[in-house]
C-alpha cells in the first residue's frame, strides 16, 4: 500500500512539474529577431533588426502604435508569444482587414517567421518576427 502511494505522488509530482515546467524559465539559446516598419500618409521608415538572443521569458519584445508583444514561453524549438493591441496577419494581398478579431497569442517553430500589422488608418507599424 505504501510503495502504491509513494508511486502515485511521484506520478503526481512527475506530471505537475511537466505542466508547470515544460517551457523554459531558463533563458534559450537560440534567437529571435525582430524589425518593424512604420508608415503614414507621409510615407515610411525602417528600423534595424532587434536580435534577442538567449530569448528569455517575459522579455516584452514590441510596444508601439498600441500594441505590444511579450514572450510567453519558448523552449528550444518554439516560441509563444503574447499580443496586446490591434495587430493582425495582413491578407495574402498585404491589405489589412480592419474587422479581423486581433490577434491574442502566436506560436513560432524554429525556422517560422510571421508579419503582424496594425489596424489601424492613417498610420501604422508592420512588424516581423522570426525564430531561429
Amino acid at each position: 500500500m505504501k510503495k502504491n502511494l509513494l508511486s502515485l505522488i511521484l506520478i503526481i509530482c512527475l506530471a505537475a512539474f511537466c505542466l508547470g515546467g515544460c517551457a523554459s524559465k531558463e533563458p534559450v539559446n537560440r534567437k529571435l529577431t525582430v524589425s518593424y516598419r512604420t508608415w503614414s500618409e507621409m510615407g515610411g521608415s525602417n528600423y534595424d533588426p532587434i536580435v534577442y538572443s538567449p530569448v528569455e521569458k517575459g522579455t516584452e519584445i514590441y510596444n508601439g502604435y498600441f500594441s505590444s508583444v511579450t514572450v510567453k514561453s519558448v523552449t528550444d524549438g518554439k516560441i509563444v508569444l503574447t499580443v496586446d493591441g490591434c495587430l493582425v496577419e495582413p491578407n495574402e494581398d498585404g491589405t489589412i482587414n480592419m474587422n479581423k478579431d486581433p490577434l491574442k497569442k502566436v506560436t513560432l517553430v524554429v525556422g517560422e517567421s510571421i508579419e503582424l500589422v496594425s489596424q489601424t488608418m492613417d498610420g501604422g507599424v508592420n512588424v516581423f518576427l522570426a525564430f531561429e
